[in-house]
């Protein structure tokens, strides 16, 4: 059976979990006979955990892509046969990296872990797409510039077509290259199977915290924040489901939870949600306060009203697709402005949540006029 990889997926992050499904989903219409295999950079499965999953997981670690990319170091590394067999067996290569080749506080490391790959998928004849994602800007200074520039003007000369998820990112990209450079949502948002069954909507909001959030404020005044708005939601009558999307904003979560002192009118969801675990909840909720960004697309997709705490541009491109500009809060240019949020909140408690409907006439109109398929 021929294979296809999945790059930048991994299980430590609700969002790049979902990507690695959705992508699933697509391929089963491109690639109907061949095997998804997820090379997952983050490993968190292990042994017979990986048998849960309907597609193979190949975990490796940075210190063996750093030994399969320059075999002359002497790294200990787990053994990189089963890397090696499976670039020579696979007929393309997929990267759902999300946001893995930016200038945007992104450490050396973690651009280089994003580029090998693709050079290897190159070194094989393997056709490469870049899957819906940020990219740029890149204005790398100094010695980064000097090792970056030229790595990244090959790494984006070899995908078949590059899908841009935010129109900025057009612009980004245009200095290497302009041909098969495509716009497209996220694909979690044009994932051909549905959302988790919708129930009728209790009276509760969720509320889905982010950790990047404390790179632009301090980290009490984040807990503030959330637990200003857990207040505010259970003063207008709602109930509040506090959940993580990403393993590492568990401990944020305690301390909203505990900040709120306990409160029964609010839930805490203190263990990695599964991505089904997280659509289900979200199914039956009246709206979501996100600073995820999948945490976002989750809601819109489920069709709930979205209060945003953003703080990149592919927030404000995705709340735009559905014209809910009004619904978002840039964190990263705002930070000395939070004691504005609550009232901006509470007029969306108001107003925002009447916005089902729309939200769900816009995904519609927006899977209909995107079809991915014709391009990988």
């Amino acid at each position: 059976m021929s294979k296809v990889i999945i790059f930048g997926g991994n299980f430590r992050n609700k969002g790049a979990e979902a990507l690695t499904y959705s992508l699933i989903n697509l391929l089963k219409v491109k690639h109907p006979d061949a095997e998804p295999v997820l090379l997952d950079l983050f490993p968190s499965k292990y042994g017979d955990a990986k048998n849960d999953y309907p597609f193979t997981i190949v975990n490796m670690h940075v210190r063996t892509l750093l030994r399969l990319q320059f075999g002359w170091l002497k790294l200990l590394s787990r053994p990189t046969k089963v890397i090696r067999h499976l670039f020579a067996e696979a007929v393309a290569f997929y990267d759902i990296s999300g946001y893995g080749i930016s200038s945007h506080n992104q450490q050396l490391i973690w651009t280089l872990s994003t580029i090998y790959p693709v050079f290897w998928a190159d070194k094989r004849s393997m056709p490469v797409y870049l899957m819906p994602q940020s990219l740029g800007p890149f204005n790398y200074n100094g010695l980064k510039s000097l090792i970056l520039r030229p790595l990244i003007s090959r790494y984006l000369s070899i995908p078949e077509v590059i899908f841009v998820r935010e129109p900025i990112c057009r612009l980004y990209v245009s200095e290497f290259r302009t041909a098969n450079v495509v716009d497209s949502p996220d694909i979690v948002l044009l994932d051909p199977e549905t959302s988790a069954t919708e129930i009728v909507a209790n009276k509760t909001i969720a509320i889905i915290p982010n950790m990047q959030l404390t790179r632009f404020a301090d980290y009490e005044r984040v807990v503030q924040l959330f637990a200003t708005l857990a207040e505010l939601s259970v003063k207008h009558g709602f109930g509040v489901c506090l959940m993580a999307h990403a393993t590492g904003d568990l401990g944020l979560c305690s301390d909203i939870f505990a900040k709120l002192g306990n409160r029964p009118e609010v839930t805490l969801h203190d263990r990695d949600l599964s991505v089904a675990e997280t659509k289900e909840i979200l199914a039956g909720v009246a709206g979501v306060v996100t600073a995820r960004y999948h945490g976002a697309v989750h809601a819109l997709k489920a069709g709930k009203p979205v209060f945003v705490l953003g703080w990149a541009e592919k927030y404000k491109a995705l709340m735009s697709l559905f014209d809910l500009g009004e619904d978002i809060f840039d964190i990263s240019q705002n930070a000395d402005k939070l004691e504005v949020v609550p009232n901006r909140f509470g007029r969306w408690l108001g107003s925002g949540l009447k916005r089902s409907e729309h939200i769900k006439a816009k995904l519609h109109e927006l899977i209909s006029k995107t079809d991915i398929l014709k391009y990988i």
